[in-house]
């Protein structure tokens, strides 16, 4: 998302126009390029298909923004089709994540992009009960002067698989002949610990090749007895998100042992030597959860990942168990959520993570 600067005076010749996702996609394909926002050429096209086009949620709407006097496409943004579910009281929430917004760097000033994002959510607002998103730092300034925007933060959470590169970057002067068995031996002791906890929990977790699972009684689940805000998870939306251009996104169901009833599941991809998690739907209970997540710390260990990587934004009992697991916070970043002055969505638990976004 590219930022605008904190500068320019309003100019009324700017105008938005409502676009269309088939329509303009080549307009979109060359200002992005002209921008020099996302990947090559190739890239960009194959995620505009896949985010803008083959949704099964629905196809995303675009907003144009265009210039003075010349009439030229100089800025846009997208909204990708989003449903959410809300059980009080029980309905379908509809809703758009803001994604895309690219301004050419000869009108990067505030009020072009400021008319650009306020066009784009009052037309979203119309017939969505709530618009979100997640912008990058430089673009929060502009988010901030949205009419009935509420933030909220996105958290960032982590644990420890392998401890060598962690140990070399805290402790520089430990030589490494004495800080690789001390690594060894601390991962032996926190890989045993982890085992006896698993045990304890009957948590087991499988891996799901391509076998997107059946969500829905545990969505209503969730938001029924949490008052949660979540959003669509079907078989097929699974299947889209798991599958974006060049990636390639792993699953895991986690269930009890006992009676292998489903849990919940995670999905994730590797990067880096990080296990990411993009996604998880797990119940309240605590000693479920905390196995869950233990679960994917073994799954974690099994696939040679050093860290096992969370980001998530709402319910704070999910920070708790979290914690529980072990898991550590490593940081935040501001999330903004725009609803209809009707909508009491502003005070309600949310179930935020990476599958909600476009990455």
């Amino acid at each position: 998302m590219n930022a605008p600067a904190e500068s320019a005076a309003e100019d009324p010749a700017y105008r938005v126009e409502v676009g269309d996702a088939i329509a303009d996609r080549s307009r979109i394909l060359s200002l992005w390029q002209l921008c020099g926002f996302g990947g090559s050429a190739e890239q960009n096209a194959a995620r505009y298909d896949w985010l803008y086009l083959d949704n099964p949620q629905g196809r995303a709407r675009l907003y144009l923004l265009m210039a003075p006097a010349s009439g030229d496409l100089v800025g846009a943004v997208g909204v990708g089709s989003r449903m959410f579910y809300s059980a009080v009281p029980p309905r379908p929430l509809a809703s758009g994540t803001l994604v895309d917004f690219v301004v050419h760097p000869g009108h990067r000033s505030l009020y072009p992009a400021l008319l650009l994002q306020r066009f784009a959510c009052e037309q979203e607002l119309a017939h969505c009960e709530f618009v979100y998103g997640l912008p990058v730092e430089k673009a929060v300034p502009v988010v901030a002067r949205l009419a009935g925007s509420t933030r909220f933060a996105s958290r960032t959470y982590v644990r420890i698989i392998r401890s060598a590169s962690f140990i070399r970057k805290r402790v520089k002067w430990l030589p490494a002949w004495l800080a690789t068995p001390l690594a060894g031996g601390i991962d032996v002791l926190r890989g045993t610990w982890v085992r006896i906890a698993l045990a304890s929990s009957h948590v087991v977790c499988r891996h799901v090749a391509g076998q997107a699972p059946e969500l829905g009684e545990h969505i209503r689940a969730l938001a029924e007895e949490n008052q949660v805000i979540i959003g669509q998870r079907s078989r097929d939306v699974i299947a889209w998100r798991a599958r974006p251009p060049g990636r390639s996104f792993e699953l895991v169901v986690f269930e009890d042992g006992r009676s292998t009833n489903a849990l919940g599941y995670a999905m994730y991809a590797l990067d880096q030597g990080n296990l990411v998690v993009i996604d998880f739907v797990l119940p309240r209970e605590d000693h479920e959860a905390r196995g869950s997540w233990l679960a994917l710390c073994r799954r974690a260990a099994e696939l040679g990942a050093a860290v096992v990587r969370v980001e998530f934004a709402g319910c704070d009992w999910v920070g708790a168990q979290l914690r529980s697991a072990g898991y550590v916070h490593r940081g935040s970043r501001p999330g903004f959520v725009i609803s209809r002055p009707t909508e009491e969505t502003s005070s309600r638990n949310w179930w935020f993570t990476r599958f909600d976004e476009d990455v």
